[in-house]
């Protein structure tokens, strides 16, 4: 019986063992790199360092040396998610949005932001029913609000 038992017990033992197996695996030669970022980052603003909405086609894009900003885009998106998008990256540069306003029967986006003492005027304007949109930021210190739909 003591044979019986020590048997089992060598049984299970390596059975144990072979299921706690250590593998070594010998390190390459040259450590794994991440993968470059896409190289496709089109900086649409300069002063707010904004990117360009994914996936979308740039067909003018104008700079002033003020910081402010036009572009004309099309993309396959509605004016709501399109704000969203670009609200959340502004926010994320620390930029508080201070007011809001939905015009021309919900086609244009109007907003302002500020931040430490800047701010700048936002608008966001979709063509029409069309998938072309147009941005503009402008840094310029008048705050005049007006109404120009151009």
């Amino acid at each position: 019986m003591v044979k019986k038992s020590w048997l089992l017990f060598l049984v299970v033992s390596l059975a144990l063992f072979s299921s706690c197996a250590v593998r070594i695996v010998p390190a390459s030669s040259t450590p794994a790199t991440p993968a470059p970022a896409p190289s496709n980052r089109t900086v649409i603003n300069a002063r707010l360092d904004l990117n360009a909405y994914p996936g979308s086609q740039i067909l003018d894009l104008d700079n002033d040396k003020n910081g402010s900003s036009k572009l004309r885009f099309t993309v396959s998106a509605n004016l709501e998610t399109v704000n969203a998008h670009f609200h959340r990256e502004i926010s994320l540069r620390g930029w508080q949005r201070t007011r809001f306003e939905l015009k021309s029967q919900a086609t244009k986006i109007e907003a302002r932001y500020a931040r430490q003492g800047a701010n700048f005027k936002y608008k966001l304007d979709r063509e029409g029913n069309s998938n072309r949109f147009k941005l503009e930021i402008d840094f310029d210190d008048d705050d005049d609000d007006d109404d120009d739909d151009d």
